[in-house]
């Protein structure tokens, strides 16, 4: 049985508010720097490396992202957290899982649009006789 067309924007949803919250926003900031400090201090270098995936390595520079830093991949895995949670929570006749993720999902939309709101509230500040001038030195179109 596939799930509706719903089930998954829900989940989606869900999934993307789930990755922001832990990857990004500052208030999960203490949580990532002490998994950092469990995965990456004090340990011997086949425990760091076998903790990698998770906080990622700062020698190997700044593109080595680990899990709780990236919400790609935070994301994809609370996907099917969500998805899941969504078909036990139908199954079993728990109608608050399926709240939860109802919820997650609006908190979803929000932040999507408030970043969508903060980045066209950028766009506000650009002076319009910057753009003329622009606009007329780089000649009429061709």
């Amino acid at each position: 049985m596939k799930p509706a067309v719903t089930t998954v924007v829900l989940a989606a949803l869900a999934a993307h508010r789930g990755a922001r919250l832990v990857a990004n926003d500052t208030i999960s900031e203490p949580l990532r720097h002490k998994l950092w400090m469990w995965s990456m201090l004090d340990v011997t270098p086949e425990q760091r490396r076998r903790r990698e995936w998770l906080a990622g390595d700062t020698d190997k520079g700044s593109d080595t992202q680990g899990l709780i830093n990236c919400p790609h991949c935070v994301g994809f895995h609370l996907s099917y957290l969500a998805l899941g949670a969504l078909a036990l929570g139908r199954r079993r006749g728990w109608g608050w899982l399926r709240v939860a993720v109802v919820v997650a999902a609006v908190a979803g939309i929000q932040t999507t649009l408030a970043s969508a709101q903060g980045a066209l509230d950028t766009f506000s500040h650009v002076d319009p006789e910057a753009l003329n001038d622009a606009a007329e030195s780089a000649g009429p179109e061709a």
